[in-house]
């Protein structure tokens, strides 16, 4: 396991990353039940945008 990051503290801006990626989540699911494709791709990509965030900082 990578202990270089083991003691820091999230700043604010990584909470609103988790939030963004969070709510990504749960609009594609709401685009999948009501089988609004474009409210899915939306979703899908919030939670593109949120996972690349947190790759991006961890490279």
């Amino acid at each position: 396991m990578n202990d270089r990051f083991k003691d820091r503290p999230r700043s604010s801006w990584d909470v609103v990353q988790f939030a963004i990626t969070f709510f990504g989540l749960l609009i594609t699911g709401a685009g999948i039940v009501s089988t609004s494709s474009a409210l899915a791709a939306l979703g899908i990509l919030l939670v593109a945008w949120g996972f690349g965030y947190f790759v991006l900082k961890q490279w």
